[in-house]
């Protein structure tokens, strides 16, 4: 009897200890980003995949879902399990969709469960090889001078870089022709190449197409001051009053995702922005790292959403 009273508590214990590691997530956490492998978003996600894999103590894997301004890898997410096995990686851009795009079946604002924010980073100006400036008042002359011959690129309709440039066309009175890709790899070589002439992207893509073709220029950063990050390089904001992008980055989960799974996710995201070697990294990519609580990033991405919505109606984009 006593034998048997051992195997059974020794039972107890095992399935007790199964039930446990069920219930903290025995499948691999999974990042889904909007965008194609190279970009700023999937950097965020690949540069947060290994110090968040030692904090939940699961496998983290990085998912590329390019298309449609990021809205193939948002529905996936919001019709996803709200079990914590699965979260979305957007930015700014993404999260103003509902004000472009008008039949989407899913909300931002509804159908996901804000986890943390993770980066912020300014934008910057840059301009191709071939185009004779060397500073924003020489750009904005240059365009005025040659109608209809200008173009710059984006990756989307509706994407954060499409909405500064038109921001930046409104403010300067110049008028350029948009030309869309679909992901920020594709307009760093656009660039390079002198296929597009222009584009304002995140400091990460912008490296990119400077490490693509030394000829490339950056003519300013969004941000209200100049940056350490890219030296020597002037706000906008000088030459252009209110003119000021900044775009971040954060984590979203299905809608319904239990509290405490949210919390948990927020406080790994918190404990592997602190790591300096990973504050290094994400400096080193030109992104401010920034953690926050569910309610934080809620908060910013109405903050945001509130504030593009007068300029976007204004700029007279319709949505589809």
């Amino acid at each position: 009897m006593k034998a048997r009273n051992i195997l059974c508590a020794l039972a107890l214990i095992a399935c007790a200890g199964m039930a446990h590691a069920q219930s903290i997530g025995d499948q691999p956490l999974r990042l889904v980003v909007p965008y194609g492998p190279g970009g700023t978003s999937d950097m965020v996600a690949r540069s947060l995949q290994q110090p968040l894999q030692e904090r939940v103590g699961r496998r983290v894997l990085v998912e590329n879902k390019p298309g449609a301004t990021g809205s193939i890898a948002a529905h996936a997410v919001a019709t996803a399990a709200p079990d914590g096995n699965v979260l979305l990686v957007p930015n700014s851009g993404n999260t103003l969709a509902p004000l472009l795009q008008e039949r989407q079946p899913f909300d931002y604002r509804k159908s996901f469960a804000p986890v943390s924010q993770v980066a912020t980073a300014p934008m910057v100006m840059v301009v191709s090889p071939d185009l004779p400036v060397s500073n924003v008042a020489e750009f904005i002359a240059y365009v005025k001078a040659n109608p209809g011959k200008v173009n710059y690129g984006a990756p989307g309709v509706g994407s954060f870089g499409h909405l500064a440039t038109e921001l930046l066309q409104q403010k300067a009175g110049i008028q350029m022709y948009f030309v869309p890709y679909q992901n920020g790899t594709q307009v760093n070589l656009a660039l390079s190449t002198g296929e597009v002439k222009m584009t304002i992207t995140s400091l990460p893509d912008a490296r990119t197409a400077m490490g693509l073709n030394k000829g490339v220029k950056a003519l300013a950063v969004t941000s209200l001051q100049a940056t350490p990050l890219l030296e020597g390089v002037p706000p906008l904001s000088e030459m252009l009053p209110g003119l000021f992008v900044e775009q971040y980055f954060g984590l979203l989960a299905p809608a319904g995702t239990p509290a405490k799974i949210v919390q948990s996710l927020a406080e790994a995201v918190k404990v592997s922005l602190a790591d300096e070697a990973v504050r290094k990294q994400y400096l080193g990519l030109g992104l401010l790292p920034v953690s926050s609580t569910s309610d934080g990033l809620a908060a910013i991405m109405k903050a945001d959403y509130d504030r593009w919505e007068p300029i976007i109606n204004g700029l007279g984009l319709k949505k589809n």
